[in-house]
């Protein structure tokens, strides 16, 4: 599932239940935060949840018992019942949001919600610093005006020296600097999904300190690490539209 969709979701307006997402390669394991009948909270696991088609993926549901936390654990009194079924898709992928649809049945009863993604903390103060990296672009398979053709605009050649900064608290600038005049820039305003990143905005080439600015550019499923960084691009320059990958490892 695309963006990847592991993390936590809840509904703002319903706080106290929510769902809990884990995926690895192409199996989602979803736990359910909830009550049953009696207002007891209760495990509720589709530990198999996999694409059928149409953007949706479902699986079996599971309820499970077990002992005591306080108890020596007992593997004999771990158990696991069938109750029904449960299916996840995106609703709306919108800049900086994504909304998540969630039907499932447990023992008839039919329950539909609409998600969104708990969102606790910014990942762009650990983003700014120098990286060895680069962007690589296709021509999207979207629909296409006449005239766009398969050369695409080179702005981060792989093995650029990027420096990220911030120039304010939200907003974010990719450079590679070309030699003592001339930069390329991507410049926008980011955002926190979960544990993705988004930054929206426009890219920009040309002499320093005012390049020209050469179109959109979105960049989105942005995730950050100790390492490095590395997201899906789309850059739209003069209506035609190109996607890949922009990343990057940190320099000394």
């Amino acid at each position: 599932m695309s963006p990847d969709p592991t993390g936590y979701w809840y509904n703002p307006n319903e706080s106290g239940w929510g769902v809990a997402i884990a995926q690895q390669n192409d199996v989602l394991f979803v736990t359910l935060l909830v009550y049953d009948e009696q207002r007891r909270p209760a495990w509720f696991v589709a530990p198999t949840v996999r694409d059928t088609g149409n953007g949706v993926f479902s699986g079996p549901l599971y309820r499970t018992s077990g002992p005591s936390f306080g108890a020596s654990f007992n593997p004999v009194e771990v158990g696991n019942q069938v109750v029904g079924t449960l299916a996840v898709r995106y609703a709306v992928v919108a800049v900086g949001q994504a909304s998540m649809r969630l039907d499932y049945t447990v023992n008839g009863v039919a329950v539909g919600k609409t998600m969104l993604r708990l969102t606790w903390e910014s990942n762009a103060p650990r983003l700014p610093g120098a990286y060895f990296g680069g962007m690589s672009l296709a021509l999207s398979p979207v629909p296409q005006p006449n005239g766009c053709v398969p050369d695409v605009p080179t702005i981060f050649p792989p093995g650029s020296e990027i420096t990220i900064d911030m120039a304010a608290a939200s907003t974010i600038r990719i450079i590679r600097g070309e030699g003592i005049d001339t930069m390329s820039m991507i410049a926008g305003e980011y955002l926190q999904s979960g544990q993705l990143g988004v930054i929206d905005g426009s890219v920009f080439r040309g002499p320093v300190p005012s390049p020209f600015r050469m179109g959109d550019a979105l960049i989105s499923n942005l995730v950050v690490t100790a390492d490095g960084f590395v997201g899906h691009v789309q850059v739209t320059k003069d209506l035609c539209v190109y996607e890949g990958t922009i990343g990057g490892n940190r320099r000394p």
